[in-house]
């Protein structure tokens, strides 16, 4: 997946070292961003934070890295829902999730307000 503005590329390698890098456009060094098998990932709007799924199906939840600190950290859990994929709006304050729960339930999407880049914890997630 390329970056907002074309400078990087994120991927997923499955092979003898598992785990998201990042790769400069221009050629250079992967940089490893998690050692997880991690899937459906999704850039913020200044490209500076990489969205990633992690954990096992009906326990996943999406987490961050960022990218100038390399850090990771768990963005996104809910009691109730696996948590499938995540996109950032074009100005970066909301996010939004598709979730569902074990067979025969459908997948949902909800809608999720951010406050500094986190999830608000006073504020509902939105069903659509």
């Amino acid at each position: 997946m390329i970056s907002p503005d074309g400078s990087r590329v994120a991927y997923s390698d499955r092979g003898a070292d598992p785990g998201i890098h990042v790769l400069p456009t221009s050629g250079g060094t992967p940089g490893k961003i998690s050692g997880a098998r991690t899937s459906s990932w999704g850039w913020s709007p200044d490209g500076n934070t990489l969205l990633f799924r992690a954990g096992p199906g009906e326990t996943a939840e999406i987490w961050s890295a960022h990218l100038p600190t390399g850090k990771t950290m768990p963005l996104l859990r809910h009691e109730k829902y696996s948590l499938f994929q995540s996109v950032y709006s074009a100005d970066g304050q909301w996010l939004a999730v598709f979730a569902g729960t074990p067979p025969p339930s459908w997948p949902r999407i909800f809608i999720v307000r951010l406050h500094d880049g986190v999830p608000d914890p006073g504020l509902p997630w939105v069903p659509i």
